[in-house]
């Protein structure tokens, strides 16, 4: 994944048939900023080649452009840049409708905070150990040819368990990289998965888990939640946070005529049906002409 660079290239790889492969084209034939979005190099948010998140500029776009794709609406052409090159913002995107008229979209990230934060801690959990494998000669050779799962034990929303901050991770990291260079990960077990040592108290305080195998192709690491429950309660009232946050702050946006997108970031949220839960009760978006929330799974609501 990390060798492919653009929207292209990903739908070059193959990875994609059907309805998601149709999606991904039009996405891809979309003109961001002059130039078709398939050819823009997808930048993460770190300079990490082990780094699996795009920066927050290439999410909005690929969002709105997403959207479009799923509603087939027709655009000249999406602007993420003033004339002189900067970044628009509030709101984050010009958008040139067919007709010739311009609308501001406003993007926003409407799944809860305390899941983006535990997101974001596994992600560094992993980006930093892959790096070391990478880069640091001493710590791959006590990895050696082995694929290293750690379960953080099932944090989900609510439980207590999620990453909280940076501290959080850097903590589990740091004890991570002690239990490879132990060589503790080489022993033999008998279960599949097993458990930390109690002097290597944050991944043993969570009730951490982790299975080790040999891999003949290179060493490799890897992040999970393992087993979580998911509540039934839907984060309709999350939306609503966000919705009225943007609401109010739309009023000191650029004078234009407003839409806002908000984006249910989280692959799990299909299981709680946020989507029919706000389709239900509909909420005010003014001053927003148009509002949309839209899934992981590409279900749109358009909001009244």
């Amino acid at each position: 994944m990390a060798d492919l660079r653009t929207l292209d290239e990903i739908i070059a790889a193959g990875w994609s048939t059907g309805q998601s492969l149709e999606q991904k084209q039009r996405v891809a034939d979309y003109v961001v900023d002059g130039a078709r979005f398939g050819v823009r190099d997808l930048k993460q948010k770190s300079k990490s080649p082990n780094d699996v998140e795009i920066d927050q500029a290439t999410s909005e776009i690929w969002t709105a452009c997403t959207l479009f794709a799923c509603l087939q609406i027709p655009i000249r052409e999406i602007r993420s840049l003033d004339e002189s090159g900067q970044r628009l913002e509030r709101p984050d995107l010009d958008v040139i409708l067919d007709d010739g008229s311009c609308v501001g979209v406003e993007i926003a990230d409407a799944s809860e905070e305390a899941l983006r934060k535990h997101d974001a801690g596994k992600h560094l959990i992993e980006r930093t150990i892959l790096d070391m494998i990478d880069e640091d000669s001493d710590f791959s050779t006590a990895m050696g040819r082995v694929y290293f799962n750690l379960s953080l034990g099932g944090a989900f929303v609510g439980s207590g368990g999620e990453l909280t901050s940076k501290r959080d991770a850097n903590s589990i990291i740091e004890e991570i990289a002690a239990f490879i260079l132990s060589g503790a990960h080489r022993q033999q077990v008998e279960d599949y998965f097993s458990t930390f040592p109690s002097k290597f108290k944050a991944l043993h305080a969570r009730g951490a888990l982790y299975h080790a195998s040999f891999w003949e192709h290179a060493p490799h690491f890897s992040v999970s939640d393992g087993a979580i429950t998911i509540g039934r309660e839907d984060r309709s009232y999350e939306v609503l946070r966000v919705l009225d946050r943007h609401r109010k702050a739309a009023e000191r946006y650029r004078p234009i005529p407003l839409w806002i997108i908000l984006s249910l970031t989280d692959p799990l949220e299909y299981f709680h049906n946020t989507v029919d839960a706000v389709a239900k009760a509909p909420p005010v978006i003014a001053p927003f002409v148009r509002g949309f929330l839209i899934d992981q799974l590409a279900r749109v609501l358009q909001l009244p």
